[in-house]
């Protein structure tokens, strides 16, 4: 052996049936790994010379059939493979004696193989219906959660003395309550990477997002509102019987440990909502990444030792946004891991983060287009004729804009915090081909923000897109990985064709010089736009376009069923475009439809109260004094506005507290901002206020005050919320909103 090499015989007790490679780890005694190495074909381990004495090292061997294994570099990481340590005995020419590896080990290294299987989703809402749509190309991490028995031995004393305190005054998270109530879609929880593959010993609490460890999140409806809930109610949480009590008050920790190993199948919810004793209770260890298919579906094997446990698995899931892969599901280790997962077992996940948009698809077998979709929305949610059904007892023309539940009164908007316009096709698997190369949107303005015709100059829409593609490449060890690519379309000007975007093939391999073979679109769908409307010429009616050119940047024109719409009633097949959808512009016969554009805020106010006849207003602490239980002279106004009446509204006045007298009052209404609604009538600046002729349009004490009218005195809440009706496509714009908050009391002079 050359003296620059340290060489360690291995041998078995038995010699195994098949042959198993192994890989040996040399550590210093501090736990600092020295260097590893796999096995010779002669059972030696050959290390080069280390500078510590021979008294200071330990020698760690396990299999290599796992390539985590081979990735280890801490003894913490190979514990879960039972390591065999052999003593290490040295004579006095430095040669070592090892005792042969026992047959226990032999039982416990075979390896079996796990499938794991499962398929991830969203809920959609698609012409006012919840469709679950799987999420194709999704990145799914799985993680192996260590067994509870072999962390507690490591988490000290101080921190075990902390659990009872989360048994017995379990953490609650404050819950906000939406407004206007809707049907809740639950949606799991997400967040920022907290730990390096869920490493407690990088924890890092100062990087978390306050709301990330609530344990559901509720988003309303399709506005985003979101009210922050328990899991499960603190009454639905398993009881814990007096034996673990006993235990838990008693501070031992070592009887704690045991208790939290026998009893961990209960304690879990409660740990769900104690984020911070996360990183001591659970490990986890990132075994593989997968990819979904066009169906939202993964596949593959894991391999666990026979010997131990059945595997613990957790899974997170990442999703590509705009050429970024996002984090979009990662919810709470101890009330999300699949404990003892049943190999072959389907894994269902349900991703619900707002910025995951609607992609996986078939391919069109054509030379045809199919326009889909605005953002999420399918065009045929936009109103293309005029229709004129009053609102309130006030014309409202639904020309252009969206469904809002189950009438059109959405127009498009663009915030600084919402999505762009996207309009999303499919094009046919017979395109890009000489008569039909490149593609371009055109708008104008056709109508004001009254609906008044008018012509605004075209606009061509020409921010840069882009499609996203993903290649494979292997590494040494023989693992496949990814990498997400994005490749630009335009804007390209080629011949007399200006501010052009190429259309996409059906496959990336040679477009635009990709040369990976192993490229593929992350999506069949593709983003031909990304339209600020705030740019536009201001609010109104405005007709987009599309224009088809051929190979050299000629326009051309296209027959109408060139261009696919969805089909009514079921929009995952197409049909061919009719009028409205179709027609002249600019000389060239194309797709086109209309949409209404708003970028517009809501107002909200709530004025002093006043009595008429005499006037007298609320004094600056809200009193006010009235003549006659029976005068209705009581005005009650409010403001509640948008330029364009593009919002609902909720007014509502409360008396009193809960119990006996605490109830709404005659003065509440709900509408749209249009016009009068109930008893109040509305001005051109949205002032709303109970109309003076005839009086009894006002309020009485009496109806305010109800049963608290023996006592001669009432207090009562205002609150006014506006709903700004917008959407970019995706999500209705709630920033827009609006609402204002005051009080009054009521008293007998």
């Amino acid at each position: 052996m050359p003296k620059n090499m340290l060489s360690f015989p291995v041998r078995f007790d038995s010699q195994p049936a098949e042959p198993i490679a192994l890989t040996a780890f040399l550590f210093h005694r501090s736990g600092k790994l020295l260097q590893k190495t796999a096995l010779t074909s002669k059972g030696m381990a050959d290390f080069k010379e280390v500078d510590f004495p021979m008294d200071e090292l330990q020698l760690v061997i396990v299999p290599t059939l796992d390539k985590i294994v081979a990735r280890a570099s801490s003894l913490e990481e190979l514990e879960k493979y039972r390591p065999y340590k052999p003593v290490l005995k040295w004579d006095k020419d430095l040669n070592v004696r090892l005792l042969p590896i026992p047959d226990s080990f032999l039982k416990f290294w075979k390896l079996r193989f796990c499938r794991v299987l499962g398929n991830v989703a969203k809920n959609f809402i698609i012409d006012d219906k919840v469709v679950k749509l799987p999420l194709c190309k999704a990145r799914v991490h799985i993680c192996e959660v260590d067994k509870i028995s072999l962390v507690l031995p490591r988490i000290p004393d101080d921190i075990l003395v902390r659990i009872p305190d989360i048994i017995f005054n379990p953490p609650v998270p404050p819950v906000v309550i939406p407004w206007p109530p809707k049907p809740p879609i639950p949606i799991d929880p997400i967040g920022p990477v907290i730990f390096d593959r869920l490493r407690p010993d990088i924890f890092r609490p100062d990087i978390i997002r306050p709301d990330f460890f609530r344990p559901n999140r509720v988003a309303v409806g399709s506005e985003g509102i979101k009210a922050e809930a328990l899991s499960a109610p603190l009454s639905a949480l398993p009881p814990i019987n007096d034996e673990l009590k006993r235990v838990l008050v008693s501070k031992n920790t070592e009887l704690i440990r045991q208790s939290l190993i026998k009893h961990i199948d209960v304690l879990h919810p409660y740990f769900c909502l104690a984020p911070w004793i996360w990183p001591y209770l659970y490990r986890c260890d990132e075994i593989t990444t997968v990819y979904t298919d066009e169906n939202g579906r993964f596949d593959t094997n894991i391999i666990y030792w026979s010997g131990g446990d059945v595997p613990d698995l957790y899974f997170w899931v990442e999703y590509l946004i705009d050429g970024q892969w996002v984090t979009v599901y990662r919810p709470s280790v101890p009330c999300h891991t699949h404990w003892d997962y049943a190999c072959g077992t389907e894994v269902n996940i349900l991703v619900s983060d707002g910025r995951v948009r609607p992609g996986c698809g078939m391919v069109m077998a054509k030379d045809a287009l199919w326009v889909r979709r605005i953002g999420a929305s399918s065009i045929l949610n936009v109103q293309q004729l005029a229709v004129n059904t009053p609102i309130q007892g006030v014309p409202f023309n639904r020309k252009g804009l969206f469904k809002y539940g189950t009438d059109h009164r959405s127009p498009l908007g663009t915030t600084h915090s919402s999505s762009r316009m996207q309009f999303i096709i499919k094009f046919g698997s017979m395109l890009p081909n000489v008569s039909a190369s490149y593609f371009r949107w055109a708008c104008r303005k056709v109508a004001n923000e009254n609906m008044l015709p008018t012509l605004g100059p075209v606009i061509y829409l020409n921010d840069s897109i882009a499609k996203s593609y993903t290649t494979e490449w292997t590494d040494a060890l023989g693992d496949t990985h990814f990498r997400s690519q994005s490749i630009g379309l335009g804007p390209v000007n080629v011949g007399t064709g200006t501010e052009l975007f190429f259309i996409p093939p059906p496959s990336p391999i040679g477009f635009r010089g990709i040369g990976d073979a192993t490229a593929r679109w992350d999506s069949t769908d593709t983003y031909t736009c990304n339209l600020d409307t705030r740019s536009l010429s201001g609010d109104g009616l405005y007709e987009f376009w599309l224009e088809v050119f051929d190979n050299a940047g000629n326009q051309v024109n296209k027959p109408d069923a060139f261009f696919q719409i969805p089909k009514v009633g079921d929009e995952g097949n197409s049909v061919n475009a009719t009028a409205p959808w179709v027609g002249v512009n600019n000389g060239f016969n194309g797709f086109n439809m209309v949409v209404r554009v708003d970028n517009n805020a809501c107002q909200a106010a709530i004025y002093p109260v006043q009595l008429t006849g005499p006037n007298r207003t609320a004094n600056p602490c809200g009193f006010i004094q009235y003549a006659g239980v029976g005068d209705k002279n009581i005005a009650i106004s409010f403001k509640a506005f948008h330029s364009n009446d593009f919002a609902d509204f909720s007014f509502a006045v409360v008396r009193g507290n809960t119990g006996t007298g605490g109830a709404g009052t005659p003065a509440s209404v709900s509408g749209m901002v249009i016009g009068p609604v109930g008893r109040y009538v509305r001005d051109s600046a949205g002032v709303y206020r109970p109309g003076t002729s005839p009086t009894d349009m006002e309020f009485s004490p009496a109806e305010l005050m109800g049963p608290c009218i023996a006592g001669g005195k009432a207090a009562f809440a205002q609150s006014i919320q506006i709903v700004a009706l917008h959407t970019d496509g995706y999500r209705r714009l709630n920033e827009l909103d609006a609402g204002s908050l005051a009080a009054f009391a009521l008293e007998a002079p």
